[in-house]
């Protein structure tokens, strides 16, 4: 006789509890149309207007936050909204209910301003401007409300016009596209295979080798730098192992190739969760000898990339295919070439 485990009703509430809990958290206030949310997000700012985006990132909290520009015009925001005002430039004070302190920016024309809402863990509300990367990204996974005026609700505001006053001597903003979105380091396991498998070394003889295409120890390790949130710089090492056969001695040995390389990246749909890149990079490539042959040789190395990452908040992974062109040259001007392309599956923490 077997036993069979039941669920007490207890644990069929935990377990529907859990579920609930992990629902994503809809917006409960009034959302603009789509039309509106698409041109908020992709309008750009005339020399005489600056505009202001408010926005709350995701949370489990079902309770809305509003914020009122220069005491008259309110946005009330839930979990993943937010609040859009174009303003001619200026000073402007930007205020969460719940809180007495005030957020107060002079705004220049021409430019894009982020704003963070936020709940304190005491519970209080709290104002921060951010960059304008990590805004724009947060925006773009977030949907624009209808804002309130004098407690009457309308359509997001076409511009609310405080009177410009005289440049105050607090410190100008940066410039909302400067300033860097972060940075993420990259783990890249993968395959790699060379194209050029019989190669001739002069040492001061020649040596005929036959090598393994296949590779083994596929490894990659990049650092990015993002100068904004669809465009990269970074570097990057790439080793792999090849065996080989000498055809003329006859031995065996292997080779460890190296290759340090600049890259620069570009990313397309940067506030997606899919977020499929293009990248080039530029460096050198080291080959050591090991087996009948000890030594290295050292060259250029050039690589296209091509590939796609899902990301969410601060982890990604991604799947590469990359192109190395990695020729080094031995003593005698012989060229020993390790050229060739694999697939890489990477791991990535964005800082």
């Amino acid at each position: 006789m077997k036993l069979t485990r039941r669920f007490a009703p207890w644990q069929l509430l935990v377990v529907l509890l859990s579920i609930l809990a992990a629902v994503p958290t809809f917006a409960a206030v009034p959302l603009a149309s789509r039309e509106a949310d698409r041109q908020a997000k992709t309008a750009a700012p005339p020399k005489d207007q600056a505009f202001v985006f408010v926005y709350r990132r995701e949370d489990r909290s079902d309770v809305a936050l509003a914020v009122t520009l220069n005491g008259r015009d309110t946005a009330r925001l839930d979990s993943r909204t937010f609040a859009f005002w174009k303003i001619k430039p200026g000073r402007i004070e930007l205020t969460a209910r719940g809180t007495t302190s005030a957020l107060t920016l002079t705004l220049q024309g021409g430019r894009v301003y982020y704003v963070e809402v936020s709940r304190l863990p005491s519970g209080i509300p709290a104002l921060r401007q951010v960059s304008f990367p990590i805004g724009r990204t947060e925006v773009h996974r977030a949907r624009l409300v209808e804002q309130a005026s004098g407690g009457a609700r309308v359509v997001p505001p076409a511009a609310p016009a405080p009177a410009p006053v005289a440049p105050s001597k607090e410190p100008t903003p940066a410039s909302p596209r400067q300033g860097p979105d972060g940075f993420a380091l990259t783990f890249k396991p993968g395959s790699f295979k060379i194209n050029t498998e019989s190669q001739t070394l002069m040492l001061p003889t020649a040596f005929a080798l036959q090598f393994d295409s296949s590779s083994s120890s596929v490894f990659g390790v990049e650092g990015e730098w993002f100068v904004r949130p669809d465009i990269s710089v970074g570097a990057e090492v790439v080793k792999f192992s090849n065996n080989y056969t000498d055809l003329t001695s006859p031995g065996s040995g292997s080779t460890d190739t190296t290759a340090f390389l600049i890259n620069a990246k570009r990313y397309f749909l940067p506030a997606s969760a899919w977020q499929p890149y293009i990248g080039a990079g530029l460096g050198s490539a080291v080959v050591d000898f090991s087996g009948t042959i000890n030594g290295s040789t050292s060259g250029f190395a050039l690589q296209a990339v091509g590939g796609v990452q899902w990301r969410r908040n601060n982890f990604a992974v991604r799947a590469e295919y990359k192109y190395l062109k990695a020729e080094t040259e031995d003593d005698a001007g012989q060229k020993v070439d390790m050229s060739g392309s694999g697939v890489f599956a990477g791991i990535g923490f964005y800082f």
